[in-house]
């Protein structure tokens, strides 16, 4: 440096150098991209202060000094970019793949959902060190923190239940990937099995047309003597009124197929309440019913491959008193606890505002935004009581439910011959039997949505059940050949090893014969050889450049060999070995 010159200003810069893959590599448990950290004129104990600052800033604990400056600083970075993504319900899990390149640089490889959603972390995070080594802080302001969130919520998962299924195979170590189709693959070969939420491979079509209907669905609870309700067809506003009056008020107005809540307005009590409830079941379907209101509590027990796993008593939107605060304030304060948060994460929006709805329940129960509630007084200020209506689930103890009415979920999902199966159940006590109290039906949801904590096991429980006893991998063992492999060699030695299943460019072998076209690649040809169910071990054939363009089919084998001498530049031939197994 010149004398007279300024110092260099301390900085961060990331450089994408390694590609997408769409499959396994680097040890990570899903597809990654990744490339180069560098850092400018930042000295040891400058890093070392960035990675305890940036460290705190996510939460995140770090022993200090226990490796390079540069590889614990890389290494927090990498952690927050992927907690971030976490925390948007972006299915991305595990550590990333670090590698010191030199003093001031390393390489890492991120477990990644979507490459679009890894760079717009690690450009946050980037732009929190960058700050923090210039002399600011590497607290987001929460600005910062809110547009991060907003602009990662558009490459998470379509849904609520698929970033959980992802997060429930990880923590039990079955092999998952996601497929062009938005379908959730879990095992290999005789084990795979798919899931579309919690809609599986067995699920059957006639079931989910029959729940897709209120109509149907009741027809068919009432036909095998169970409480389905008992509705009225209208096709105006008029219709809606005359059927209210027959069936007797109060009454509900829903649209015949929608799900979640949509559309539904119950414990209406006036004309003018039933002709504004049609008219907005009217804006989301042209199928709309009419039917008496249950009264009680709406109970979703959830009814996995016969038996009842989850049973939650749904509170609707509103709020609690607590004899201190008006409910203006008692509506801030729930947006912003733990619910209230995970909320707007999930849905993007509060559960409950004071708009016109929320006012007008108010009023009939006397009250308004002013109003003074007394402590445990529960205000209601939603007519659904669905989570994107603003509901609160609230757990129940199995053994707390009366076993009748267990048995009556359980007969309602077999009713419809649906394997998983939300059933909503509106009774005033759970802890009595329908046969004794009554009840009523007034929903099965053949793809229901859970809405489960991220520490909720219930999600492993649905794994377990459709997986089944026993292990969810077949033997798979893998050869990374340098030049075309001799498949009749390779055909000759499976049966030692009780394999049936051979992939290689050419296309895939079953039971020793020939049953596909040519693959573009031995990556898609091995993906496509575990998917089948028909094969209980697989030998797959790989070509080492497929392997650095494309990384594995799996994330788990029963053996690797390398078959062959590498033709790749010396480069090339090192990345192939962090790369594999």
């Amino acid at each position: 440096m010149k004398p007279g010159a300024a110092k260099p200003l301390p900085g961060i810069a990331f450089d994408a150098t390694l590609p997408w893959l769409e499959g396994f590599a680097y040890g990570l448990r899903q597809p990654c991209m990744g490339g180069e950290i560098r850092f400018h004129h930042a000295t040891p104990a400058m890093l070392r202060s960035l990675a305890a600052a940036l460290a705190q800033a996510a939460g995140l604990t770090t022993p200090p000094g226990q490796e390079s400056p540069v590889l614990e600083c890389a290494r927090v970075i990498a952690s927050w970019t992927t907690l971030l993504q976490f925390q948007s319900r972006i299915p991305v899990m595990g550590d990333a793949w670090v590698r010191v390149v030199d003093p001031s640089c390393c390489e890492v490889a991120f477990p990644a959902y979507k490459g679009d959603a890894v760079l717009l972390a690690l450009r946050h995070v980037g732009s929190l060190a960058h700050r923090q080594l210039r002399g600011g802080s590497a607290v987001a302001t929460p600005e910062e923190a809110g547009a991060l969130h907003r602009a990662l919520r558009a490459h998470r998962p379509a849904g609520v239940n698929a970033f959980s299924i992802a997060l429930a195979a990880h923590n039990l170590g079955m092999p998952w990937c996601s497929d062009a189709n938005g379908m959730e693959v879990l095992g290999t070969g005789a084990h795979v099995r798919w899931m579309h939420s919690t809609i599986t491979d067995r699920t059957p079509g006639m079931g989910m047309k029959l729940a897709a209907s209120k109509s149907r669905t009741a027809s068919v609870l009432r036909a095998a003597g169970l409480p389905g309700a008992l509705h009225e067809f209208a096709a105006s506003a008029d219709e809606a009124v005359t059927a209210a009056g027959r069936i007797g008020w109060p009454v509900v107005v829903k649209p015949d197929d929608m799900e979640q809540g949509a559309g539904v307005a119950a414990g209406l009590e006036s004309q003018a309440e039933v002709r504004e409830a049609f008219r907005q079941a009217r804006e989301v379907s042209s199928r709309i019913l009419v039917e008496r209101h249950g009264h009680g509590w709406t109970h979703r027990f959830t009814v996995s491959h016969g038996r009842v796993v989850r049973v939650v008593r749904r509170m609707p939107g509103g709020v609690t008193g607590d004899g201190v605060h008006d409910i203006r304030r008692l509506v801030e304060m729930e947006a912003a606890t733990p619910l209230g948060i995970q909320r707007m994460k999930v849905m993007g929006k509060p559960g409950v505002t004071l708009d016109a709805e929320a006012t007008e329940l108010l009023a009939r129960a006397g009250l308004g935004a002013d109003s003074v509630p007394e402590s445990g007084r529960f205000v209601r200020m939603r007519r659904r009581d669905n989570f994107n209506a603003g509901g609160t689930n609230v757990d129940l103890a199995l053994d707390a439910v009366h076993a009748d009415n267990r048995r009556l979920a359980v007969d309602a999902a077999m009713s419809l011959r649906l394997d998983i199966a939300g059933i909503d159940l509106i009774i005033e006590d759970a802890s009595v039997s329908w046969l004794v109290s009554g009840a009523l039906i007034c929903e099965v949801n053949a793809m229901p949505q859970l809405y489960a904590a991220e520490d909720d096991p219930i999600y492993e429980r649905l794994l377990l059940d459709i997986m089944g006893e026993g292990p969810c991998r077949i033997p798979a063992r893998l050869e990374i050949h340098a030049r075309p492999p001799n498949v009749t060699v390779a055909l000759a030695g499976m049966p030692a090893w009780d394999a049936n299943g051979l992939s290689c460019a050419e296309g895939l072998y079953v039971d020793g014969r020939r049953v596909t076209a040519a693959f573009p690649n031995t990556f898609a040809a091995a993906r496509a050889l575990l998917a089948r169910p028909d094969v209980r071990g697989a030998l797959c054939l790989m070509d080492e450049r497929d392997v650095l363009r494309h990384g594995l089919p799996v994330d788990r084998w029963d053996s690797v060999q390398r078959v062959g001498a590498s033709a790749l530049e010396p480069a090339a031939r090192k990345r192939l070995e962090w790369m594999t197994p």
